[in-house]
């Protein structure tokens, strides 16, 4: 994360050279290439950009197979265990075109060119399917310790299923709110970027809330 340009739902960190310019650094040895005359390391760019193209085909195929196999077949939409299965694909999915995609762009990019109202909804957006993710297979696991650990008052009834779905998501929502407030696009390296400009003790505070919502 220090070394690579990245781009995630905590932001693009961007590196510059040891005297804070933009020149390019001396030739380094192995697989490795010169740093680009904007300060941004190119190790292994073609192969980072083909893991993610391979990476988004095999995210999208995968959970649109899911979700075609649960819709297709009446007795599937039936089953609890195929309504939150349902769900997790859907996030899953949507991880595709937001973080890989969103990723993938930005390494071909490198600057963010959609303004700064597309910038927050889009690192909200990211945010949101990281906690639903997590949310769900947590909602998933109450509902399965429920039947395993009290099956004669454990309830077939739908409406404790949609209401761990419903909490999933809603505090997914809530704890992906900051990230309208604090993602903005401005100047590196003479380009607009969209990310977070913190302090040290910022960046901590930022990074122990994350860890400790997920």
């Amino acid at each position: 994360m220090a070394s690579l340009v990245t781009s995630s739902p905590m932001g693009q960190l961007r590196p510059t050279t040891p005297c804070g310019t933009n020149d390019e650094l001396s030739p380094m040895t192995g697989n490795e290439t010169n740093v680009t005359g904007l300060g941004f390391p190119q190790y292994y760019k073609g192969a980072q950009i083909g893991f993610l193209v391979v990476l988004f085909f095999l995210i999208v195929i995968g959970n649109v197979v899911v979700l075609a196999a649960i819709a297709v077949n009446k007795e599937r939409r039936k089953s609890r265990m195929n309504f939150f299965i349902m769900h997790l694909a859907l996030s899953d999915l949507l991880t595709g075109p937001l973080v890989v995609l969103a990723d993938l762009i930005s390494k071909i990019s490198i600057y963010w060119s959609a303004g700064n109202a597309v910038c927050r909804l889009h690192k909200f957006a990211q945010v949101v399917v990281m906690y639903s993710s997590t949310y769900l297979l947590v909602a998933l696991s109450l509902d399965r310790l429920d039947a395993v650990a009290r099956p004669l008052q454990f309830t077939s009834a739908w409406l404790r299923v949609k209401i761990l779905v419903s909490l999933a998501w809603g505090l997914s929502l809530a704890f992906a709110l900051p990230q309208l407030v604090l993602f903005h696009v401005h100047e590196i390296h003479g380009g607009p970027m969209c990310g977070l400009e913190l302090s040290l003790s910022g960046w901590q505070i930022y990074l122990s809330l994350i860890a400790v919502s997920l």
